[in-house]
């Protein structure tokens, strides 16, 4: 998600991950200190737990992400979720390698010029990808973001 300087969001965000309370939080808060109302920002922010999206029509969601689901239909599936939401960005706290494939960045890669690939989950041998793999599988346009210290990555011929 982009909040550029006159404070327009041109963009969604989807978050997978056993999803904690700042998990929902973060990405809402930073978009209300700009100014936006809780329903505002929370129309931009998607959340994918082992459930599923989160949605209104699922039955037996806890009671912290309540307030994050929207109407829409169910998906099951973080890559079918992608295809629906088209969001700029992805965010990674599910602590699963692999979660973000191949096939679902190069799906980033076709919905956006610069997709956003977070993969913060702890410690490396558990982050949803790479960012060797984020950058190759966009053809180098990846924004990519770690939860852990990464050495540069070269890819022929520009370093990233």
């Amino acid at each position: 998600m982009v909040v550029s300087g006159d404070f327009k969001i041109r963009g969604r965000w989807a978050c997978i991950g056993n999803l904690t309370y700042p998990d929902l939080e973060d990405p809402a808060s930073s978009l209300q200190e700009k100014g936006f109302t809780r329903e505002q920002a929370s129309s931009h922010c998607w959340f994918f737990d082992s459930q599923g999206l989160l949605t209104k029509e699922r039955i037996c969601i806890p009671e912290h992400k309540r307030p994050f689901t929207h109407d829409d239909a169910s998906i099951e599936n973080f890559a079918e979720a992608i295809y629906a939401l088209k969001p700029t960005a992805i965010i990674g706290c599910a602590g699963q390698v692999g979660v973000f494939s191949e096939e679902l960045v190069k799906a980033m890669a076709e919905l956006n010029e610069r997709p956003i690939i977070f993969a913060l989950s702890n410690p490396t041998a558990k982050a949803e990808c790479s960012a060797e793999e984020a950058y190759r599988w966009s053809d180098g346009r990846a924004i990519f973001a770690s939860g852990s210290t990464r050495v540069p990555r070269s890819l022929s011929p520009p370093a990233y």
